[in-house]
């Protein structure tokens, strides 16, 4: 298995305009097509290519860079007790 990043992959996001002084911010906001493994297969999730709604914050800190943020997006599925 693989470990590196695909920076093609629109929910990759690049830090290093960041650099390594604490403090720096960086906002983030972007559209993208939901990724077919989306959710809880079989039961609940984003149907693969619906818009995803990102808004990022990027803060570079001592021990590196801190994410925070909202994704919105609608999800389909079926209740699994029925």
């Amino acid at each position: 298995m693989s470990t590196r990043l695909d920076h093609r992959n629109p929910l990759v996001f690049d830090t290093h305009e960041l650099g390594r002084r604490p403090g720096a911010l960086q906002r983030i906001s972007r559209t993208v097509d939901a990724p077919a493994d989306l959710g809880v297969a079989g039961v609940v999730g984003v149907p693969e290519g619906a818009p995803v709604e990102i808004e990022l914050r990027l803060e570079s800190v001592m021990e590196g860079v801190l994410v925070t943020g909202t994704a919105r997006a609608s999800a389909e599925g079926e209740c699994v007790r029925c």
